[in-house]
């Protein structure tokens, strides 16, 4: 029997190694985000933004972001019309936007670092499953972020291309979109400062390296201080929401100021780059989410991990080991930078893994999935150990996700059925009623949202 089955198995894998990446990262994206997208709706601010675009108009919206992120809100004007009031095309647009921000990722530490390793397959595919963020069902909102981060690192792409290649045109594209993602939120703004040890990288075994970095951030830097000066003397609403708690505290107590900002950074990082990796493998109890949801959870984890085994298990690391180590150390300044917006704003913004601030984790994601692939390669240096342990962390990070789909599906039939109860019971409610409850049946709604 082995006779015959060995000239099977090789053909198998001969195929699949001919296989593209790109291929298994669609994959991969189906597995983890795909199931039951048409069974989702809308959550938390998606309810009034939706509402507020299709009753009252165009403008309406324009002026409801004029208080908070003007130039994110655009991006809403263009896409609303496009697809419409239909939660599932929203939930198949952040599908697509969670691919693409994955390959982008790809791409460019594949550039950066050109060499034949792994690392590049490592990163995109940790960045894709990141088990932190729960919020991705959260589709016409996330969309939209995912579009702006999409836009950073296409930035940054085309300015990695613009180096190697000594293609000066591209970074007109390059700066183009860096203007935009720094006006549109916070969420990647100082990320924008990675730029700059990038160029650095890229210069490397170039004469005069220190002026050409420097001639090439230049204009960059340019971009990044006008937004600033825009976005601290002419932006009225930038504190409307999360004033400057850690200047505060430095102001008040300059030594006292110093160890709580410490405090959130040691937390964040726990948080963020290490517990978010633990926490797929805690117990949940079945009666607690539901045997289907348990079931189908092992289930996805099983695939993706079978997936990623069969595409990694040939891998071979043929990159230096003072190249990962310094991999890692950029993946961690890249870590510390996500976080520049919270360590100003203070403990009301530190990442947690739970909704809704679970939210900021976001701009932790990329290099904490760096510093994780690179760490990993450097130390288990074995290619079957390294994708079986690599595998069981994407497994179980997907098997996390669906537990957050299978809860997205819920409080959606819940809030279709709060709503049809109330309709049904209270015929003659009239418009301008105020409802007060003690709590509402609903995890990703707030009070002011359901408004």
């Amino acid at each position: 029997m082995k006779k015959y089955l060995a000239p099977l198995f090789n053909v198998i894998k001969t195929k699949t190694q001919q296989v593209p990446f790109v291929a298994y990262l669609a994959l991969v994206t189906l597995l983890a985000y795909g199931p039951f997208f048409w069974e989702k709706g809308f959550y938390w601010d998606e309810a009034p933004w939706t509402w507020i675009y299709f009753r009252l108009g165009p403008e309406a919206l324009t002026k409801t972001f004029s208080t908070s992120r003007p130039f994110w809100g655009m991006l809403y004007q263009v896409t609303l019309p496009l697809l419409g009031p239909d939660p599932w095309k929203w939930q198949l647009l952040v599908i697509l936007m969670r691919f693409v921000s994955a390959y982008l990722l790809y791409k460019l530490v594949k550039t950066i670092w050109n060499k034949p390793a792994p690392l590049a397959e490592f990163t995109s595919i940790l960045f894709l499953v990141y088990p932190g963020l729960s919020q991705n069902y959260i589709s016409l909102m996330y969309s939209h972020f995912y579009i702006v981060l999409n836009f950073f690192l296409l930035s940054l792409l085309l300015t990695t291309f613009a180096i190697k290649n000594r293609s000066p045109y591209l970074h007109i594209p390059a700066l183009l979109l860096s203007l935009y993602h720094l006006l549109a939120m916070e969420y990647f703004y100082f990320l924008e400062i990675a730029r700059f040890l990038l160029i650095w990288i890229l210069l490397d075994g170039r004469e005069k390296k220190a002026k050409g970095t420097f001639t090439y951030s230049l204009p960059y830097l340019l971009v990044f201080i006008g937004v600033t000066l825009w976005r601290m003397f002419f932006f009225s609403n930038q504190n409307a929401s999360y004033g400057y708690e850690t200047i505060s505290n430095i102001k008040a107590n300059f030594l006292n100021g110093l160890l709580v900002l410490a405090s959130n950074i040691f937390k964040a990082f726990w948080e963020s780059a290490i517990h978010v990796w633990i926490s797929p493998f805690e117990w949940v109890d079945p009666a607690t989410i539901g045997i289907f949801t348990f079931m189908g959870a092992i289930l996805i984890s099983i695939l993706l991990a079978g997936v990623v085994f069969f595409f990694l298990r040939t891998k071979t690391d043929k990159q230096q080991p003072k190249t990962l180590l310094w991999a890692a150390i950029v993946g961690l300044i890249v870590w510390f930078l996500g976080g520049g917006a919270y360590w100003l704003i203070g403990s009301r913004t530190m990442p947690q893994l739970h909704f809704s601030a679970d939210r900021f984790t976001l701009s932790f994601m990329l290099g904490a999935s760096l510093l994780l692939a690179s760490l990993l390669l450097y130390l288990v240096k074995n290619n079957f150990t390294r994708a079986l342990i690599f595998a069981i962390l994407v497994g179980f990070a997907g098997g996390k996700h669906f537990q957050f789909n299978s809860a997205y599906r819920h409080d959606w039939d819940t809030q279709k059925s709060l709503f049809w109860q109330m309709s049904w019971r209270i015929p003659a409610l009239q418009p301008n009623t105020t409802m007060i409850s003690n709590d509402l049946p609903l995890t990703f709604f707030s009070d002011n949202s359901l408004s």
